[in-house]
């Protein structure tokens, strides 16, 4: 019991950490490429375990709670002190200029460079798996079709290949279950060879809840078909050929993301099909699980959470970049908006319009979080990991 409590911890924390430091790294060295001064930067948030002062005068803090981190930029009045040991204030100089002194476009750029650090890591780790592991090609064979089934009312037979989805090549095995997975209620354009001879088929995924392997509780979309995955070629890439790829697996993930946002806002998808921070630590904590489960060698298994591990930390790293663009004031897009304004009358909102929509805001996503929240544990079952202690 203690070490589930401790993988459906220590994992999430440490993933969420991760992306969530990057991105303050990206509005940090914008803000550093267009001088301004920063007082401070936090990784992890509560009493400091460790702190140092740079030759820029920025506070670097290392907290106890690894829940991400934030940076302080110096405003136009803001005194900025140090502390000794005796507690008697000292006068701390904090290298460059206050944050409203760069141009509006110069904010803009910072306020963008978070969710553009999330993404350039997304790239770099779907990169590297593209050169190492490689861009898997298979031929997806269906060697079960449910009675029933969507796949059984459309006319999928057992022995059908499936050639292309949508209109993208079907030997993508991850692409194929993700364009089933989104398309619940909606239909889909199946082109599949049977017996040499190409045909089209169109069939309508039912909204079911996943009985998979990892047992993640997902109500998606599902065809009613068991399928056969050989393997044509590896597909390791070269390193342009690598960034091209993990460029596609990021705008795919954004498009994705923007997908569900569509049919959530049309009314079509629950907003519970969101996750919040426990449906991600019972996603991160249950594959780190199911990594280390598996009958193989130490090392193997080891290996084998390592990367799933990196590759769940590129999706919630292009998750937090996405959310973070949505136009609201907390945000890094609200604050993209705000810049807009400026830019077209030459003057912020006032300060009295500022809080309300940030106070509306902030109270708008505490609700929504609690909702989705209360949703990630009833589908989830994440309350057993912890019964009994």
């Amino acid at each position: 019991m203690l070490a589930n409590v401790f993988i459906y911890t220590f994992f999430p924390l440490l993933m969420i950490s991760v992306v969530v430091v990057i991105h303050e790294l990206g509005h940090y060295w914008a803000g550093r490429l267009f001088g301004a001064a920063a007082k401070s930067f936090s990784i992890g948030f509560g009493t400091p375990l460790l702190k140092w002062t740079d030759k820029r005068g920025t506070e670097w803090k290392i907290g106890w709670l690894p829940l991400g981190g934030f940076v302080g930029f110096l405003d136009e009045g803001d005194p900025v002190a140090d502390t000794k040991d005796d507690g008697e204030a000292t006068d701390r100089k904090v290298v460059g200029k206050p944050f409203y002194d760069m141009t509006v476009l110069q904010r803009s750029v910072v306020a963008v460079a978070g969710p553009a650090a999330n993404f350039i890591l997304a790239i770099a780790i779907f990169a590297g798996f593209g050169m190492t592991v490689g861009s898997p090609r298979h031929e997806l064979k269906i060697e079960e079709v449910l009675e029933g089934s969507a796949a059984d009312r459309a006319g999928l037979e057992v022995g059908d290949i499936i050639q292309s989805i949508n209109g993208q090549e079907g030997d993508r095995q991850d692409r194929f279950q993700q364009e089933i997975k989104l398309s619940a209620g909606d239909n889909i354009n199946l082109t599949v060879l049977r017996d040499n001879e190409r045909l089209d088929i169109t069939a309508v995924p039912n909204r079911e809840v996943l009985d998979e392997e990892l047992s993640l509780n997902q109500k998606t979309g599902v065809l009613g078909i068991r399928y056969s995955a050989n393997l044509i070629d590896v597909n390791r890439l070269n390193p342009l050929e690598a960034i091209a790829f993990g460029a596609d697996e990021t705008v795919n993930s954004v498009s994705t993301s923007l997908r569900m946002l569509a049919q959530i806002v049309t009314g079509r998808e629950s907003l519970q099909t969101l996750s919040g921070p426990v449906g991600i630590a019972n996603a991160v904590g249950t594959t780190a699980k199911y990594s280390l489960e598996q009958e193989i060698s130490l090392l193997d298994r080891l290996t084998l959470l390592l990367l799933v591990q990196i590759q769940l930390c590129a999706l919630i790293s292009v998750a937090v970049g996405f959310f973070n663009l949505l136009p609201l004031p907390v945000l890094d897009g609200g604050r993209l908006v705000f810049n807009a304004y400026e830019a077209v009358t030459g003057r912020l909102p006032s300060e009295r319009i500022q809080a309300v929509s940030m106070s509306l805001t902030l109270a708008f996503l505490v609700g929504m979080a609690l909702f989705i929240t209360i949703g990630d544990f009833q589908e989830t079952g994440l309350l057993e990991v912890f019964r009994g202690l």
